[in-house]
């Protein structure tokens, strides 16, 4: 997923936000969510001896959206918040920035809430805001940048679309 995060982030941003009219929403059935995207995303996959990772990325000019998932190999003991904190360090460390906020979110699958985590970071001249999501072995995260000289209604749209859909 880092791989992914890092991508993300390194295709920063410096235009203004164009106007999208038709957005689009990407299922994964194996993932089991849904998100919008204002253009088709690039799907990819990368597994390793810990995990398998999906992700859909959408890089623009001005505008990286990253939606996707990781599943760790059953038997795995996951400790949720600290499983939450490493991926906002790790992601905020690899990308060179600076943590703005941080704080937990509301997500739930259904009426089942599930722990999750909403934080934004600056890099260079991009602002990001990623949520990243427990889900018993599976590791969700969203990550949305946008020059910090936009508006950030894209990125919000993005974030805000996602979501949990029923096992």
């Amino acid at each position: 997923m880092m791989r992914y995060a890092c991508v993300a982030v390194a295709a920063m941003l410096s235009f203004a936000v164009p106007a999208y009219a038709d957005w689009q929403t990407v299922t994964s059935p194996d993932g089991r969510y849904s998100v919008s995207f204002p253009e088709a995303p690039k799907a990819s996959a990368m597994s390793n001896a810990a995990f398998e990772a999906h992700s859909f990325v959408l890089q623009q000019t001005n505008l990286t959206l990253v939606a996707g998932y990781k599943d760790y190999k059953p038997g795995t003991a996951l400790d949720v918040q600290q499983e939450l904190q490493t991926n906002r360090d790790a992601l905020v460390s690899a990308s060179q920035a600076t943590l703005k906020s941080s704080g937990d979110a509301a997500l739930t699958r259904g009426v089942t809430p599930v722990p999750a985590e909403m934080f934004s970071f600056v890099q260079g001249t991009a602002v990001c805001d990623s949520l990243v999501a427990v889900d018993n072995l599976r590791v969700y995260q969203l990550i949305a940048c946008h020059p910090a000289d936009s508006t950030a209604s894209d990125t919000d749209r993005f974030l805000k679309s996602f979501t949990l859909t029923a096992n």
